[in-house]
């Protein structure tokens, strides 16, 4: 449920009047529960708004990092600040008939963002084409501050691709357990 503004802007209904709208959100009026939105038979009207409420939340999100970002570069914080945003699940919303996460693994739900910035560290606008995963995130940050990457840690340093060098073949791995009766792994 995003604050206004974020609630209607890309949502025809506030997220009260969504809830509203179905028969298990009617007498609360309150956000519906996850496992109640995956029981639902939905329509184009519902999903819309719902897939909008969604947006509304990253667009609220986007601003409060916005604000955040710009308090560091007013306090002259920025450039001693490393800023790494990413996701460790995307959303599914019915592309593929089903709904939210940990159920399948769905370009919707593995491809997520990773974005790595150091204002004056590292080259802005660089766009990596190899495929990376999560468990980068961490001998990345190592490698940029100096600090030596432990034994036994799977992920790469991933500084290497923003000038151009590639990393090569490598398996990515992605699961899921968190619905459904079996575990589902992707290679």
């Amino acid at each position: 449920s995003p604050p206004a503004p974020w609630d209607t802007k890309w949502s025809s209904r506030t997220p009260e009047d969504v809830w509203a709208a179905t028969e298990a959100g009617a007498a609360t009026r309150q956000p519906l529960r996850v496992d109640a939105v995956r029981a639902m038979s939905t329509d184009a009207t519902f999903r819309a708004d719902y897939v909008g409420l969604y947006d509304g939340e990253i667009g609220y999100t986007d601003e409060q990092i916005g604000l955040l970002l710009a308090r560091l570069e007013r306090e002259g914080e920025l450039a001693d600040t490393i800023v790494v945003l990413h996701s460790d699940h995307g959303e599914e919303f019915w592309e593929h008939g089903g709904y939210e996460h940990g159920h399948a693994l769905i370009e919707e739900v593995v491809h997520v963002p990773l974005i790595v910035c150091w204002p004056g560290h590292l080259p802005a606008g660089v766009r990596v084409k190899d495929r990376v995963s999560l468990i980068d995130v961490m001998p990345t940050v190592l490698s940029l501050v100096g600090a030596p990457k432990p034994n036994r840690i799977e992920g790469v340093d991933l500084s290497p691709t923003w000038s151009g060098r590639a990393l090569g073949a490598r398996a990515v791995l992605s699961d899921t357990m968190l619905y459904g009766s079996r575990e589902s792994k992707a290679l």
